[in-house]
Order: structure tokens, then sequence, then C-alpha cells
């Protein structure tokens, strides 16, 4: 099938930004004509803090058009010791909140947890995960929800491509 990707870039070149950062490139996706949205990023962990209802707003209109918002669930956990709840933005009922799950399909230890604050939706392979990389290095393997996301990401897009009328 024929796919096309935007990259839209939230960060700056150090790793760090805001959550308007965050929030224009997910609505830039969106007036774009993205299916999938997929983020692996995460707020800071702040169990006080609820989905910013920005994130709510976008992500209900993204399934209001039969889109999807797909981000990593956070990497705060050190289980079995202590879990940590979903991070912001997957946080938010409308994005499907993505756990890690290791070769043994077991939670990893990272991972955050469904709290009432916010649901992990569903967990993917997270841990020891081949990706790309900016230069020199080009290739790093990686663990983290962040690595889970993307590959959640892809399958939903091979099952929108698939079955367009399950949106």
């Amino acid at each position: 099938g024929d796919s096309e990707l935007m990259v839209g870039k939230v960060l700056g070149d150090d790793g760090h930004g805001d959550e308007g950062w965050l929030l224009n490139g997910i609505n830039w996706a969106l007036e774009k004509g993205a299916d999938i949205i997929s983020l692996s990023i995460e707020g800071p962990y702040d169990p006080a803090s609820a989905a910013l209802p920005q994130y709510e707003a976008a992500g209900t209109k993204a399934l209001a058009a039969g889109r999807l918002i797909v981000a990593a669930a956070g990497n705060y956990s050190i289980r079995p010791l202590l879990t940590k709840p979903v991070a912001s933005p997957a946080c938010a009922n409308s994005i499907m909140s993505v756990g890690a799950i290791g070769a043994d399909d077991r939670v990893a230890p990272f991972s955050c947890a469904s709290s009432p604050g916010g649901a992990v939706d569903l967990s993917a392979p997270g841990v020891s995960i081949e990706s790309s990389f900016p230069n020199p290095r080009i290739r790093k393997v990686d663990s983290g929800t962040s690595m889970a996301a993307p590959l959640v990401a892809g399958i939903a897009a091979l099952h929108m491509e698939a079955e367009p009328g399950l949106r």
C-alpha cells in the first residue's frame, strides 16, 4: 500500500521542550491529515498531574475523524519496588497509551502502570530494540516505552490499510 510519513520535530536539539510545542505538533499533524500520530515522548512525572484538557481534545478530535494518537506510557517505574502511573500525554483517555514488554513477554521494569489518572491500553516489545539514531551512530539498541509505541502505530497503520472500515 501507499504510506506517507510526516515527521514533526517538537523538541529542541537538546531533547527538551514544553507542552505547547508538543500540542502544536499534534495539531499540525491532524491539520495535515495524519491518520496515526506516534508520540515517543513523555512529560515529566508528576503524581498530581492529570492529562491536559488540550491532549484530551486532540485525542477526541482524532478519534472522531477515524484517526489515532499513540503515545509512550513512560519509563518512570522501578519494578518490582515501585510502579509509577502513566505519564502525560499518554494518560489522556483519548490517546492510546503503550507500555513496554521484554522478550519474556513480561512488563519491562521501567514501564509505567495504569492508575486512576490513566490506563496502559496495551503493551508491545520495548526492551533491546534496534532503532535509528542521530549521526554518527546511525543505529542504536535502546529500551523504553518510546520503542514500543511506534510498533503499535505501525500495526495500526497496517490494520487501517487492510480494513479501512475499521476506523
